[in-house]
């Protein structure tokens, strides 16, 4: 019975159809598989001409047709993908449940071997990132790809020390260019425990949390010299990027981690960094595929000192050995150390000169791949975007509907834009939902439910690559329906 609770609690699975893959310039065949237990699970193969095949595990929300853009993203490279619903999810069959999320993840894995003949990397989003590192043993899986991780005990540690998922260890950021910001992580909850007893608490709670992938440090153990690549937004407010952090350093095999500066939680790097993105793809799965997978450039310790006797702290100047035959000359470094996380893109002669409140604790490095500027990114931070899609996240982490109502009604206020807007939607379908469920119970005016279904419909109905209400499993049908249902109700 609690392990049914939970996933009702933890999961957020529908059934409409977000878009179509033809609306993304995708043409895929359906497939269906059997997972362990017997149900029934459907997903999309799209076939490339390279060699290899990229098994996509989604994330929590949603299903997969709200995940098309990273399917286009990984298409890009010319390999073979299979994106598939976890049961419970979209068009497969069964309940969702935590318990079997994993197996749902083999047994993609093993059907997208066995169809193509070609060895199998998974590329998991937030929830599907553990749950595909959790299957890095299989002899099909050659690589991994996550995105946005996090372990369940430190999550609910941090939650019930801070009221914010942890770890959060950073305090503070240096950007690349040079600026130091706060770290801001989502306040959650009002409860807080000492520290002692949330550890024990948490360690509890994560014992009984039924989800196979929920420790880190464990999955990283399954991987073995399995290749990863981890992917995680440095202004994540939802997981810190601590977490990939700390699986990088348990990871025993050829890693690489992009800590990407500016970006939060899924989908926002593949909105803010899209062409970086699909260049980083590509170099990790022709290395994985095709031999000859390059280890990120050493770190340079160029000047290191202590800052004073009476000071923990140390003064030092960074830099990057790239390789000769580096195609983009740049490099992203980042260095944590008392608190504080530092970044700089730095070329072969460049440096970061950096004053830590403590010794240095992490160097890693990261090779850029992509050769030129993304317009995309910059309309994206430009053009009010990024400001309206963080207001957004952080309103509905914290359950605030007010504040996801007047984020989506400035998402309105800027120009229209399908890419954006698209993501965009899906936050304001979620605000409807919230509306119409706090309206029923009376805690929401019928009126104010109203506008939310009617501000998700003209943020869905401003995207032409988005199925139109007359598409029976279309949200935007249900919103219609919901609108004239709710017509004549008053408050």
């Amino acid at each position: 019975m609690l392990p049914g609770l939970l996933s009702k609690r933890a999961l957020f699975p529908d059934r409409f159809q977000y878009s179509a893959p033809e609306a993304h310039g995708l043409h895929g065949e359906d497939v269906e598989l059997w997972a362990a237990g017997g149900p029934r699970l459907r997903g999309l193969l799209f076939r490339g001409g390279k060699r290899g095949v990229v098994v996509f595990c989604p994330g929590n929300s949603g299903n997969a047709s709200s995940h098309f853009e990273y399917i286009r993203l990984v298409r890009e490279s010319g390999r073979s993908v299979l994106l598939f619903d976890y049961r419970g999810f979209g068009r497969s069959e069964g309940e969702a449940d935590l318990r079997t999320i994993v197996q749902d993840v083999e047994a993609a894995a093993e059907y997208a071997a066995y169809h193509t003949g070609e060895p199998v990397v998974l590329f998991g989003l937030s929830l599907g990132g553990p749950a595909a590192m959790a299957c890095a043993s299989l002899p099909q899986v050659q690589g991994i790809v996550a995105e946005g991780v996090a372990d369940v005990k430190w999550m609910l540690r941090g939650l019930l020390e801070e009221g914010s998922f942890g770890p959060v260890r950073c305090r503070r950021i240096v950007q690349p260019g040079g600026a130091c910001v706060d770290r801001c992580p989502s306040r959650l909850v009002k409860l807080r425990l000492p520290g002692p007893v949330a550890a024990a608490v948490s360690s509890l709670a994560a014992a009984c949390y039924p989800f196979a992938a929920k420790s880190l440090r464990a999955v990283a153990r399954r991987a073995g010299d399995t290749p990863v690549l981890l992917v995680h937004g440095v202004e994540d407010a939802v997981f810190p990027f601590e977490a990939a952090l700390e699986l990088h350093d348990a990871l025993k095999g050829p890693k690489r981690i992009w800590l990407i500066p500016g970006v939060g939680h899924a989908q926002e790097p593949i909105l803010a960094a899209r062409a970086e993105y699909a260049a980083q793809l590509e170099s990790f799965l022709a290395g994985v595929f095709e031999g000859g997978l390059s280890p990120p450039p050493p770190a340079r310790v160029l000047e290191i000192h202590l800052q004073g006797a009476a000071s923990p702290g140390v003064s030092a100047r960074l830099g990057v050995d790239l390789p000769d035959n580096s195609t983009n000359g740049r490099a992203l470094l980042s260095v944590t150390g008392g608190g504080v996380l530092a970044q700089a893109l730095l070329g072969r002669q460049g440096e970061l000169s950096v004053d830590l409140p403590g010794p240095i604790e992490r160097l890693v490095t990261l090779e850029l791949a992509s050769p030129g500027t993304d317009p995309r990114a910059e309309r994206y931070e430009r053009g009010g975007y990024k400001a309206t899609f963080r207001a957004m996240s952080s309103a509905v982490n914290k359950r605030d509907i007010p504040a996801l109502h007047e984020a989506v009604a400035r998402q309105l206020d800027l120009e229209r834009d399908p890419d954006f807007d698209s993501v965009a939607a899906l936050y304001a379908l979620r605000a409807a939902l919230e509306a119409l469920r706090g309206a029923r119970r009376g805690r929401v005016e019928w009126r104010a439910a109203r506008e939310a279904l009617e501000r998700f419909l003209a943020l869905w109905q401003s995207c032409p690559a988005l199925p139109p209400a007359d598409v029976c499993e279309s949200p935007a049908h249900w919103a219609r329906e919901e609108l004239d249902a709710s017509a004549g109700k008053t408050d």
